[in-house]
């Protein structure tokens, strides 16, 4: 179930980042992302997963099914959290996972996520190969 993976996934990706985190600046990098998703990471039927981070776009590749497809998005801060705006889902495996199935939950699971570790998002700035989030308690 994509909505199962999308959620223990992206639930332990940030519980590791910002597991006794101070307020400030937190910074992710893609490398972080791909490092930890390489190392144990369940998306249920997503796999090969690559994350990307630049200036205008985060840029996920990847397959499931046995299709491929490439996810983009911007990343703002709203109500406390991070979200994921405007993304899309190109390839074939856009014909089988909705743009909007897979923003929501993640979504959903990374405000939940941030509220129960108690951080509300004030702002998000990316750059090559990083995002930082601008967390306070």
């Amino acid at each position: 179930d994509l909505r199962a993976g999308i959620r223990n996934e992206v639930s332990a990706q940030l519980a590791q980042q910002i597991v006794d985190a101070p307020e400030g600046e937190l910074v992710i990098t893609d490398d972080e992302i791909n490092q930890r998703l390489a190392a144990g990471g369940d998306l249920g039927p997503i796999d090969d997963v690559q994350v990307t981070i630049t200036p205008e776009v985060i840029t996920v590749d990847l397959s499931a099914y046995g299709l491929s497809g490439t996810y983009q998005s911007t990343v703002r801060a709203e109500n406390g959290s991070v979200v994921l705006d405007g993304g899309s889902l190109d390839g074939p495996l856009a014909f089988v996972i909705p743009n909007d199935e897979l923003a929501d939950a993640t979504n959903a699971q990374i405000a939940a996520s941030l509220s129960a570790a108690g951080y509300h998002v004030e702002s998000v700035t990316m750059q090559d190969g990083a995002i930082t989030l601008t967390v306070v308690r």
